[in-house]
């Protein structure tokens, strides 16, 4: 219908679809909510969705969901629940929703003897078919810091090995067992391992390194340095270019000519560090 300046037009008739709102809360397995924790409404037969976030008492409100079924689904950090029961919506609101994550547990403890290096976790054996705690168990680790302590959260309830690592072959694995409580005091003793031994572990990303302290990160830059310093091969690797070598050979000659007037790296570097 085309409409011209001049015309008059009455009695125009605007069909609105109903919408409606649903709301709720986010709680942890036991009742204690959850904040910033997205949910999602989608319908079960429209390629449609709405979402929301849970504020600060927990609640979150989807406004604008027309008259429908709708699964609901929370995510917050690995963590992800779906409500299999579609919830409908007819003619009026929907409220009172309760979806309950399990945000899993903390487990704490240190690697002896003390040191920098990558915690992770991996699944027992008779929990290897299980998706979600694979999902999570593979998300989860950490540095320690310089006393060697770490702490690996939100993990969820099962059978795990907590596994460290270190680039020069040292290796620790430690079998827990998750279960409703945070656990403090495990302890992960290094041994050397043979090389060619291959144990799964999820490495950090370089976004998750740089978040380390600047010690921390001085610390995981010697201990890299030095398990290319003592592989032969490795060293062998290094890229040098011609003035480097030349350099490389000419203060090898001097040492040669006065092995006296060399000093250990070990003491230079504790008078370095005394003098700080």
């Amino acid at each position: 219908m085309l409409i011209t300046p001049s015309q008059v037009v009455e009695s125009i008739e605007l069909e609105v679809d109903p919408a409606f709102s649903m709301s709720g809360r986010v709680v942890q397995m036991g009742g204690q909510g959850i904040e910033d924790v997205a949910v999602v409404a989608a319908r079960t037969r429209a390629p449609a969705n709405d979402s929301a976030s849970t504020d600060a008492k927990w609640s979150f409100q989807i406004v604008g969901l027309n008259p429908g079924e709708y699964s609901l689904t929370a995510v917050n950090g690995t963590n992800m629940v779906k409500i299999d029961t579609p919830i409908a919506i007819r003619h009026h609101d929907v409220g009172d929703v309760v979806i309950e994550i399990d945000v899993g547990v903390t487990i704490s403890g240190r690697v002896e003897p003390a040191r920098v290096t990558v915690v992770g976790l991996q699944l027992a054996v008779e929990d290897g078919g299980d998706l979600n705690h694979y999902t999570r168990a593979g998300k989860t680790r950490v540095a320690t810091d310089t006393t060697g302590a770490f702490s690996l959260e939100g993990i969820p309830n099962g059978n795990f090995e907590v596994v460290a690592a270190t680039a020069d072959g040292h290796f620790g694995l430690t079998a827990i067992t998750a279960a409703d409580v945070a656990q403090s005091g495990v302890v992960v003793t290094l041994t050397l391992i043979r090389r060619g031994t291959f144990t799964y572990m999820a490495m950090p990303s370089r976004a998750e390194l740089l978040k380390l302290d600047v010690a921390t990160r001085l610390e995981l830059i010697e201990e890299l340095w030095d398990s290319i310093a003592n592989d032969p091969v490795a060293a062998s690797q290094l890229p040098l270019t011609d003035a480097e070598r030349d350099l490389l050979a000419e203060r090898l000659r001097e040492h040669r000519d006065n092995p006296t007037a060399a000093r250990p790296w070990a003491e230079v570097r504790a008078e370095i560090l005394k003098t700080k």
